[in-house]
């Protein structure tokens, strides 16, 4: 984007928050506020190092299908799953590879804002899923306690459900929350909070005993739990 394109967006908005960011992000963040005037962009510093970040998300905590292209795989972790390379680790944790006006949401802010983050607007997140209506058991909506857990831990329910919605899937079948799994009955991890493992039973059991050391013996500790764990 050129100086004079730049003075044109200036010319209908105020650009200082892009302003904030490092020269390598202006061009793009430019061209999302000339698409989108009313977009805010927030930098954010973290404090942290960038190569001491990589090292720690590799290993167990980034893994690749083995469906994957073989660049981003390392070596074999087991069952169908692959170790991801610091490569493909970098390129994914790094905000200027995503400043496209449908994956810049991969950076949304996830602090609580009451102006937005509304039980109407985590149901839009929830609706065809299982999560569309009330939670087993209480009287309360998964919307309405997204939004409650949300404001309690200054953290965004439209990503608390959303991250729900990834973890267990639209119909919510997995034993992590079924509550009748073999020997860990009434037992509930929402999030897949500690569920790792090479097989499907060490993936249940690991996430059900951390369940059962938290107390998550219902739906909503689950939730409320699993939501401090990622604020």
């Amino acid at each position: 984007i050129t100086t004079k394109n730049r003075e044109s967006v200036w010319s209908v908005t105020d650009c200082s928050d892009i302003e904030a960011f490092p020269e390598s992000y202006r061009d793009a963040l430019y061209e999302l506020r000339k698409a989108h005037p009313n977009w805010k962009f927030v930098r954010q510093e973290v404090g942290l190092n960038w190569s001491d970040v990589i090292s720690a998300q590799t290993g167990d905590r980034s893994l690749i299908s083995s469906s994957a292209d073989s660049s981003y795989k390392g070596n074999l972790y087991g069952s169908g799953w692959y170790y991801a390379t610091p490569g493909i680790i970098s390129y994914y944790m790094d905000p200027r590879n995503f400043l496209s006006e449908n994956t810049i949401f991969m950076f949304e802010q996830e602090t609580f804002n009451s102006t937005t983050h509304t039980t109407e607007s985590v149901q839009k997140v929830l609706n065809g899923t299982f999560m569309s209506g009330g939670i087993p058991g209480t009287n309360e909506s998964y919307a309405a306690t997204f939004v409650r857990i949300g404001e309690a831990y200054n953290m965004s329910p439209i990503a608390l459900a959303s991250r729900a919605k990834q973890e267990q899937g639209v119909n919510g079948t997995s034993p992590l929350i079924s509550g009748n799994y073999p020997g860990y009955e009434g037992l509930y991890n929402y999030f897949n909070v500690k569920a790792s493992g090479k097989t499907n039973e060490q993936i249940y059991i690991n996430g059900l005993s951390y369940a059962r050391t938290q107390g998550w013996n219902t739906r909503i500790k689950s939730l409320e739990g699993g939501s401090k764990v990622i604020a």
